[in-house]
């Protein structure tokens, strides 16, 4: 690889951008699920009490994840293409977390209220179980944990939901938006509605093309009938006068040729 890219700020080697490519679809699925279910709750209207029990799963995995990004910022960030490698729904992990952080805000979070940041007498400290299992995992090391603190006589549990939902919340409005590039934007659309949207480039808003149809070997024998010097020669007469077959064929040979120079570019910047 080229020493002189390596030192560029934000270099990432086609390995490191796989295994990120990997790890955000494996994130992308876990905030799929994560949604469907707080929608369904959201709806439902019922309180805290009834939060479904996948969710109380699914969550602190989710904090997990975010307490690394937020941890290593510089290491994903710009987030890389995804275009090439989709499973699960149509959608992307950057359009999932903004629409993870709109239904998260919708949530009763007043447990919140009671928290302090100092000891007390008469309080506890409030300890995520994620956050005790992981203590001395090597890639959370950097990720400073600040102490909550709230009454002995406060449910526990629902401290440490609201605790959790806090510091989503924060990685989500706070800590995205404020990136350099941003992930995630406050669109304000009049007093009364404003949503968070993901300002990441997706495949559908980028200057590549759609991948083409697949080429059987018959089409394969039809564009290599055509030359390059023909291709330059050929004018608008002569496409238009060709069969809708060839025509159709030219078409998609331009696509392909598009696609291979964009993912030349793309080489060169990984």
């Amino acid at each position: 690889s080229d020493p002189q890219l390596q030192s560029q700020s934000g270099y990432r080697s086609e390995l490191q951008e796989r295994a990120l490519v990997v790890s955000l679809q494996m994130f992308s699925l876990i905030l799929e699920r994560c949604v469907s279910l707080l929608q369904e709750h959201v709806k439902s209207k019922k309180g805290q009490s009834a939060f479904p029990q996948d969710l109380q799963i699914l969550l602190p995995a989710v904090k997990t994840w975010c307490d690394w990004m937020l941890c290593h910022s510089g290491v994903w960030n710009p987030p890389p293409s995804t275009q090439d490698y989709k499973v699960g729904a149509p959608g992307d992990a950057w359009t999932r977390i903004a629409t993870l952080m709109n239904l998260l805000e919708k949530l009763d979070l007043s447990a919140a209220e009671n928290f302090v940041t100092q000891s007390q007498e008469g309080y506890d400290q409030i300890r995520l179980p994620e956050d005790a299992v992981l203590s001395e995992f090597t890639p959370l090391m950097h990720n400073v944990q600040e102490s909550t603190y709230v009454s002995k006589e406060f449910d526990m549990e629902l401290a440490q939901f609201a605790l959790r939902i806090n510091k989503l919340l924060f990685f989500g409005t706070v800590f995205l938006c404020g990136l350099e590039p941003p992930v995630l934007k406050l669109e304000i659309e009049n007093e009364n509605y404003n949503e968070y949207v993901s300002v990441v480039r997706t495949s559908s808003s980028r200057s590549s093309p759609p991948s083409p149809p697949e080429l059987n070997n018959d089409d394969d024998l039809l564009l290599e009938s055509f030359s390059e010097d023909e291709e330059e020669q050929e004018d608008s007469n002569v496409v238009d006068n060709a069969p809708s077959e060839i025509r159709d064929l030219l078409s998609r040979k331009v696509e392909l040729e598009k696609r291979h120079r964009y993912q030349e570019l793309h080489k060169q910047r990984v």
